[in-house]
């Protein structure tokens, strides 16, 4: 197995499966078409639903921006660059809110 380093400018972003934004994938195992698990970093520039992600465990964390507000269903939750990675599944989709401008997670 060979590891390469992968920078975020150097990676074209691709529409999310809602069409409401986009991600960068960094990784995608064991293939991209069929992972088991992915990493990436999305930009949100405006209020969108997730997409779902039926079977996935999904965690989420803000690295640029003031975050943004969850609407899962045991209710809302405020994600900022100070809240810890939020664990939720993939299949509930949330609602997600803009507190204040673009952010990257």
């Amino acid at each position: 197995m060979t590891l390469h380093q992968q920078r975020c400018d150097q990676v074209a972003p691709q529409r999310w499966r809602n069409g409401a934004g986009f991600t960068r994938e960094l990784l995608a195992w064991p293939m991209a078409a069929d992972w088991q698990l992915r990493i990436s970093v999305a930009d949100i520039d405006a209020d969108a639903p997730f997409s779902a992600f039926p079977g996935v465990e999904r965690w989420f964390a803000v690295l640029e921006g003031a975050g943004v507000v969850l609407q899962l269903p045991e209710g809302r939750r405020v994600v900022d660059g100070d809240s810890p990675p939020l664990h939720f599944a993939g299949e509930a989709a949330p609602g997600c809110m803009l507190i204040d401008g673009p952010t990257a997670t």
